[in-house]
């Protein structure tokens, strides 16, 4: 096998790919070692309605209920965040444990795709870096323990770059793997939307930085035309329409429509505070770009140039192209840069070494090393305080669901009422081993949700508010916080099949506050005991 390189100091192997040797094996090994402890020591757990929506699909399609037409949200049409899971509970048995082993190894398996595109892209040492980067990045390990989609996302991604890196290193069977890359990037719409807009951004970079003509890309777009073509016919297949997910996005946009509150510069700010999310990796990828910029070499610009286009789409995109309406704002929403992220940061750490190494007078390379330690010293303890906090915040969330769960076990036998319908599947989720709750034989991850359940399970302990129509003695579970975001925005809020009526901010006085339960910063919940022969009034009655 033989290697050439040309000006930009991009390597060409001749026979389309550079076998790993022993040096490579070794560093993945440790880095996967380390990755696997970091993920192990700070796993979070499952608790957020979004999670409880895939359990819940995964178990019916594990017990070949699944019914695709019947979907009410996005989740119902992103198979990839459950049919592995219901593969995994039919090995291993039903549990949170096995529910999570599909995000655990994504993860992982985005630190293997890191090295090995760095170490095309880059070099062994700067895919050494970069790896490292990627087995403490608190935005990549705080989901390796959620069943969310951004792992998987970031695993097709980083499956998708370096097909195609591959390919522009292929001298022989380039067309494969350019199908292979656009394939990956098909599969994307399987786990999550936002994917594929950000997919989009990354071949802007690709078409800015091509070293062929643009005719020659074609089997990467068969490749991912091939793909969507199979999803939309088994949309076709299952709902007789194989625009299903469009359309079912159109009805989620009215949903959400007010939802997230305009919050300008969000991740803006969240890079100047890396204990907030990203650890110190965020200040070595600003490194690896000035890097970029100053050596001008083409490979870190590429990763710069997608970074910079994707930070802009999330910082000022809008869910409307007829109207501005700025994209919803998380931390974990930034997970999607992850892969681009990393692998500049790696880059600026092998920049730091080099200038280190030019600074030295003697030594033979300890300063320059010292200084790369000292480094990832950092880089590990910012990334260890992030997790820490952010497991905390996560156990303290579980600790309210479970106090929630406790006032909701007071009423036995006595309705609950629910102003959002999220807290059918958390208060679902967290009664789901209590068996004196449960009807025999009931299966707590397929009827989490009020509307697929029926009157002998959750509808005898939560149920959908309904204004105007005799209450009796109950529970309310009103979420005042988000209460309070909906009428800011709009005088009406739309949430699933009903709204959040005006009248909640005048509860009867005669109702009892039982307890308050702070969720989050954006959801707080007042609990009140409903007396018997209570009416709940209709908009506009005082």
């Amino acid at each position: 096998m033989t290697t050439s390189t040309d000006a930009d100091g991009f390597a060409h192997v001749e026979g389309g790919g550079e076998s790993l040797d022993r040096r490579d094996l070794l560093v993945i090994a440790v880095v996967l070692l380390l990755a696997v402890a970091v993920r192990i020591v700070f796993s979070r757990g499952i608790f957020s309605p979004d999670e409880t929506n895939y359990l819940r699909n995964a178990a019916a399609w594990l017990a070949d209920r699944f019914v695709l037409k019947d979907a009410l949200f996005l989740h119902d049409t992103r198979p990839l965040m459950f049919v592995p899971v219901a593969w995994s509970f039919a090995a291993w048995g039903v549990s949170e444990m096995t529910a999570l082993m599909w995000p655990f190894m994504a993860s992982v398996g985005v630190v293997v795709g890191v090295y090995l595109t760095s170490r095309r892209l880059l070099g062994r040492e700067a895919a050494g870096y970069a790896a490292l980067c990627a087995a403490f990045f608190p935005l990549l390990a705080q989901e390796s323990t959620r069943l969310l989609p951004g792992v998987v996302m970031n695993l097709l991604t980083a499956l998708c770059v370096l097909f195609f890196v591959i390919s522009e290193q292929a001298r022989r069977r380039r067309w494969l793997w350019l199908a292979a890359s656009g394939a990956a990037y098909g599969a994307i719409q399987s786990a999550g939307e936002l994917g594929i807009v950000l997919g989009l951004l990354f071949l802007a970079a690709v078409i800015m930085w091509r070293r062929y003509s643009l005719w020659s890309y074609w089997p990467a777009v068969a490749g991912f035309l091939g793909v969507t073509l199979l999803i939309a016919l088994y949309y076709w297949a299952e709902t007789g329409t194989p625009l299903f997910k469009i359309e079912l996005s159109k009805n989620v946009y009215e949903q959400v429509r007010t939802v997230a509150p305009h919050q300008p510069l969000y991740y803006s700010r969240l890079l100047l505070k890396p204990l907030a999310g990203g650890g110190g990796v965020f200040y070595l990828a600003g490194i690896g770009c000035l890097a970029a910029l100053f050596d001008r070499r083409r490979a870190a610009l590429f990763i710069a140039l997608w970074i910079a286009m994707t930070f802009a789409l999330l910082e000022f995109g809008s869910i409307s192209l007829t109207e501005y309406r700025p994209l919803s704002k998380e931390v974990r929403y930034f997970s999607v840069v992850s892969v681009p992220m990393v692998i500049l940061a790696g880059y600026g750490v092998l920049w730091i070494r080099r200038v280190a190494t030019r600074w030295q007078r003697g030594g033979g390379g300890v300063f320059s090393t010292g200084i790369v330690v000292a480094v990832f010293v950092l880089v590990a303890l910012t990334s260890i305080i992030t997790l820490h906090s952010q497991r905390e915040r996560v156990r303290d969330q579980r600790t309210n669901l479970v106090k929630l769960r406790d006032h909701v076990r007071r009423y036995e036998g006595r309705p609950i009422y629910v102003t959002h319908w999220l807290w059918n599947t958390k208060v679902g989720y967290f009664m789901r081993f209590e068996e004196e709750y449960l009807p025999s034989g009931y299966d707590p991850y397929h009827a989490v949700h009020l509307e697929s359940a029926d009157s002998t399970s959750m509808n005898r302990y939560v149920q959908t508010l309904k204004p105007g129509e005799p209450m009796g003695p109950g529970l309310l579970v009103h979420d005042e916080r988000l209460f309070e975001i909906s009428q800011g925005e709009t005088e009406s809020w739309s949430i699933g099949r009903g709204e959040i009526p005006e009248v909640l901010a005048r509860i009867p006085s005669e109702w009892r506050l039982v307890d308050r339960v702070t969720i989050s910063e954006r959801f707080v919940l007042a609990l009140y005991d409903i007396p018997e022969g209570a009416v709940w009034p209709a908009d506009g009655e005082h």
